[in-house]
């Protein structure tokens, strides 16, 4: 069974793990499933090329705005794509901090990554990341953060980021999950 493309605007149902995650939070919230990344930078930073960055790779990687919608009517659950558009970074202080990662997501209505700027000074900066586990993991913060730099660099430089395109989408691969593994396929998982 292939992976294929999704059309827009279909209900896609959660993936396993998605809905597993989803479940916990409904039961017990799910502060230990936040993924903090903290980055340390040196030199002038232009804070709009920075917040323009992080809402590219919010565009870029849909699991990133997507929130679960639930219906009672038919007591389902499926995901709902956010625009990119209204992302924002934050500023806060260093004694911020904590309560900013400690912040519970909202599963069915934030981006399931927020970002916070800590000015130290005109040359020091720390960007505090934080993404929510239902949308990364601990190998996909590499890949945020190598892809920040990129989109970053490409802003300042005035050109087009090298950056491959993404061939499918997280949703794709919950629609194909739910499709593959059922009946037996599932009994034997």
């Amino acid at each position: 069974h292939k992976l294929q493309r999704i059309p827009e605007g279909e209900k896609i149902p959660l993936s396993f793990s998605q809905e597993r995650l989803w479940l916990v939070d409904r039961l017990e919230g799910s502060l230990h499933y936040h993924i903090p990344s903290v980055v340390h930078m040196k030199g002038r930073l232009d804070r709009n090329s920075m917040e323009a960055a992080l809402r590219d790779i919010v565009h870029r990687h849909e699991a990133l705005r997507t929130v679960i919608r639930w219906s009672s009517d038919d007591d389902a659950a499926w995901q709902h794509t956010l625009d990119a558009a209204a992302w924002q970074l934050r500023d806060i202080t260093t004694a911020e901090t904590d309560a900013f990662v400690q912040k519970p997501f909202d599963l069915s209505a934030d981006y399931m990554l927020r970002a916070a700027l800590i000015t130290i000074s005109p040359e020091e900066h720390t960007l505090v990341i934080v993404t929510h586990h239902i949308a990364s993991d601990g190998w996909s913060e590499s890949i945020i953060v190598s892809e920040l730099a990129e989109l970053y660099a490409a802003r300042i430089e005035k050109r087009a980021p090298r950056l491959h395109p993404l061939p499918f989408r997280y949703a794709d691969y919950a629609a194909w999950q739910r499709n593959h593994i059922t009946g037996k396929v599932l009994a034997n998982q």
